[in-house]
């Protein structure tokens, strides 16, 4: 229930809800020039993580995550330990390569994690890089 909890009704706090609110009276063209960074960096998450053999991810319509689908990885092992679902895959990923992802059995989908592009396009790239080696990895 905290996992469940966490996600639902957690909110901005006021200084981020007055500066969307600016942004939405005053800012059109920081806007626009955000919507057009993170579409970029939607495209690049979803191009390169499709890329990978076993895992696949659907293109999300808004916010800034990313399911991603880790069905081919569930079974198979990584040093000795298999990997049951969601979090045996975050954990193991986290501390193989570093890379933090938020199992998504929380979300009701023990066969996917999350990601997020809320970070600069250079760091999306190491980051699914790092999870393609660790996929090499998996046996």
């Amino acid at each position: 229930m905290t996992s469940f909890q966490s996600h639902t009704t957690s909110n901005p706090n006021s200084i981020a809800q007055h500066a969307a609110a600016v942004a939405l009276t005053n800012g059109e063209r920081f806007m626009h020039e955000s919507h057009m960074e993170f579409d970029a960096r939607r495209k690049l998450m979803h191009s390169l993580l499709n890329a990978i053999p076993g895992l696949s991810a659907a293109m999300p319509k808004g916010a800034f995550y990313m399911m991603l689908n880790i069905s081919g990885m569930i079974g198979k092992t990584v040093n000795g330990r298999t990997i049951k679902g969601s979090d045996d895959f975050a954990e193991m990923l986290l501390e193989s390569k570093l890379v933090a992802v938020v199992p998504a059995r929380a979300f009701g989908d023990d066969r996917y994690v999350r990601l997020s592009y809320a970070t600069s396009r250079e760091k999306i790239s190491m980051g699914i890089m790092r999870i393609a080696e660790f996929v090499k990895e998996c046996k």
